[in-house]
């Protein structure tokens, strides 16, 4: 009865002490993010900007893809998952930045360059990305919606599944872009530059601004089931029997095998 009696209130003490280790924990890991976030909004903070931003995002990628794991514990074994909402990063070197699953909703990336870097399935919805360089960026599955492109550079970009409805995107260079799967609901695509952009069961109905001059002439869009504004008389399927091609040749890595994209076309042109 002692022995038990002992185990007891070591169970106990021991209890109590994790409490107050998670207490302390939780407070060191607040205060270090509540000076991050203070250093950004600071100005001329740009030293180490990549590392301080990846930083207090790190968590995120795990987040988006655990949903049912709380955010709480999801810090504590991957990293920060804080939400930048309205944080000021215009002119900021982000290259190469791994930011996939990042919540950035409200935020100013004029004039920065996030070239190469990772931002599949993040929220950038009502963001500035005016004169922003994405070239070659992960965007797929990421939120654009009612964010400002204007002439920003997202040339080469991966945006499979990407969110653009209400976007403003007039002079954005889309050359080269993955649009698969894309939607453009009500977006301005005003002189938008979609040379050679894959428009594989992409939705572009009702785009705004959308001409049929920038799907026709010299290096036109690859375009398979996808779908327009009423006013666009164009063939739907014109480049089907091309793209397995391309998709093959641009990433290889994905479709390791002109089969396997030949299957994947295929698929998309059963959607509706």
């Amino acid at each position: 009865m002692q022995i038990y009696n002992r185990i007891k209130k070591a169970r106990g003490a021991i209890f109590w002490a994790l409490i107050v280790i998670a207490i302390v924990e939780l407070y060191a890991r607040e205060s270090r993010v509540s000076k991050d976030i203070a250093r950004l909004h600071r100005e001329n903070w740009y030293d180490n900007e990549k590392q301080l931003v990846e930083g207090l995002v790190q968590g995120c990628a795990v987040h988006q893809r655990v949903e049912w794991l709380p955010l709480y514990f999801v810090e504590r074994l991957f990293g920060t998952c804080h939400e930048l909402r309205k944080a000021p990063l215009a002119n900021t070197h982000l290259s190469g930045a791994k930011l996939s699953g990042a919540r950035f909703s409200y935020v100013n990336f004029r004039n920065a360059d996030l070239s190469h870097a990772n931002l599949s399935y993040a929220d950038l919805s009502d963001c500035k990305f005016d004169n922003a360089n994405l070239f070659s960026a992960d965007l797929s599955f990421a939120d654009f919606s009612d964010t400002n492109l204007f002439d920003a550079t997202l040339r080469n970009a991966d945006l499979s599944g990407a969110d653009f409805s209400s976007a403003f995107l007039p002079e954005t260079d889309l050359t080269n872009a993955n649009l698969n799967n894309a939607v453009f609901s009500y977006a301005n695509l005003y002189k938008t530059d979609l040379r050679a952009a894959i428009l594989l069961n992409t939705n572009l109905d009702p785009a705004v601004n959308l001409t049929l001059q920038q799907l026709e002439g010299d290096n036109p869009p690859f375009i398979c089931n996808a779908r327009f504004p009423k006013y666009i008389e164009i063939d739907s399927n014109r480049d089907c029997d091309q793209l397995a091609q391309v998709l093959h040749q641009r990433y290889p890595k994905q479709f390791e095998s002109l089969q396997k994209a030949e299957d994947y076309v295929n698929k998309q042109r059963q959607k509706g």
